[in-house]
C-alpha cells in the first residue's frame, strides 16, 4: 500500500468510499454524507498536517491509482481524543489492507511524531476491526483501545 495525505483532488474519489453503506456504517454512524462534508474534513486534515504532522491518508495499491482506503489519525468524542481511524473499500476487505495501513500508522504515530500512546475506538458490532486492532498491537482498555 501507499499512503499519502488526502488532497483536495481526492475528495470525487473518497466521498462515494465514505458514502457507502458498508463503511458509514461504522464510521458515519450510518449517516449519510453529502460531498460538501467530505471536502470540509479534507480540508481539515489539510489544516492538521501543517500544524501536527497528522491527519488522514489516502491508500493505493503500490501499481494502481485507485483510492482503496484511508486512515489516519483524527479527534473522536467528547472531550476530543485522538484516534486511529482506518477505512478500507468493501471490495477489498478480507486482504489485510486494514491491518497494513492500521500498522504503518502506528509505526508512525509512534516513530515520527513521537505519540507515547495511540488509541483507537470501533464499534462493538465491527468484529473485523478487533482482529485488526490486535494485529497492529493495541489492547482493549477501559472502552478503547490502546498501545503505549
Amino acid at each position: 500500500m501507499r499512503l499519502r495525505p488526502l488532497a483536495k483532488a481526492d475528495v470525487d474519489e473518497l466521498h462515494p468510499l465514505w458514502s457507502s453503506h458498508e463503511v458509514r456504517r461504522y464510521l458515519w454512524d450510518n449517516e449519510v454524507i453529502d460531498r460538501q462534508w467530505t471536502a470540509s474534513l479534507v480540508a481539515e486534515s489539510l489544516s492538521l498536517f501543517a500544524a501536527h504532522g497528522y491527519g488522514l491518508w489516502g491508500a493505493r495499491h503500490h501499481d494502481r491509482e485507485e483510492l482503496v482506503g484511508f486512515g489516519g489519525f483524527w479527534y473522536f468524542h467528547t472531550p476530543p481524543k485522538l484516534e486511529l481511524l482506518y477505512g478500507i473499500a468493501p471490495e477489498h476487505w478480507n486482504r489485510g489492507l486494514a491491518t497494513e495501513i492500521a500498522q504503518a500508522l502506528v509505526c508512525y504515530g509512534f516513530e515520527e511524531l513521537e505519540f507515547s500512546e495511540v488509541w483507537a475506538s470501533m464499534d462493538a458490532s465491527n468484529v473485523a476491526s478487533t482482529s485488526v486492532l490486535k494485529q497492529a498491537g493495541l489492547r482493549f482498555e477501559g472502552g478503547l483501545w490502546l498501545m503505549g
